[in-house]
């Protein structure tokens, strides 16, 4: 089950790669802070379902712009600099697009798992591969990101220590250190364990279970 319908998904490509080269390369934000701006914004959100305002309604500086807007609630002047090279930064937007079409997983989940932007940039060398090609390379990457231990990954990206998310979850402190230390199964936990602790990370409880 592809993310949205595939007549959107050109623009999608060529406007996600459009707003990493102008984020990346014309404003001169650091690549991974960068994405971890976008990856839970509401421009990745609508984008992720193909809503036709974001995908084909707004350039890439436009995407910008409403994305800046959206966390600073303010709007900033667009610079008129553009170039026609296909920038490393360009490259990763266009097949990371794809990748979530193909996949359905929401740009959040997929930084969630560790997949960092300088990552996918790291892998233009496949810019002349098929698209199948990427798909098969990001999925070995959150496979590893996924059998790496979920709970201290998301409990991190949440911004929370151990102690913090057991008063934020009701979990006890020394049930979250077992399960972080791999000694008890995360996978195997109660569901109202599991559920709370999904809630205090604002994740998907299958997630946070690795399914």
């Amino acid at each position: 089950m592809y993310a949205f319908k595939d007549i959107y998904l050109a623009d999608a490509r060529s406007n996600l790669g459009a707003m990493f080269d102008y984020a990346i390369n014309v404003h001169k934000m650091r690549t991974d802070d960068f994405w971890d701006i976008f990856a839970d914004s509401k421009v990745a959100r609508a984008l992720s379902c193909g809503d036709p305002k974001y995908v084909a309604g707004m350039s890439g500086r436009e995407l910008f712009a409403n994305l800046i807007h959206d966390i600073y609630q303010k709007w900033i002047e667009l610079s008129e600099e553009y170039s026609m090279d296909r920038t490393r930064e360009y490259w990763a937007g266009f097949a990371l697009a794809y990748y979530q079409w193909y996949s359905g997983i929401s740009y959040s989940a997929i930084r969630r798992c560790g997949v960092m932007l300088s990552d996918i940039v790291n892998y233009y060398f496949l810019h002349e591969a098929p698209d199948r090609k990427f798909v098969d390379v990001m999925n070995a990457r959150m496979r590893q990101g996924r059998e790496e231990n979920m709970l201290k990954r998301l409990r991190k990206y949440a911004g929370l220590t151990q102690k913090q998310l057991s008063k934020e979850s009701g979990v006890s402190l020394r049930m979250i250190q077992l399960y972080e230390q791999g000694q008890n199964d995360i996978g195997k936990a109660q569901a109202n364990v599991a559920l709370a602790l999904s809630r205090a990370l604002e994740c998907d409880v299958t997630e946070l279970l690795g399914e």
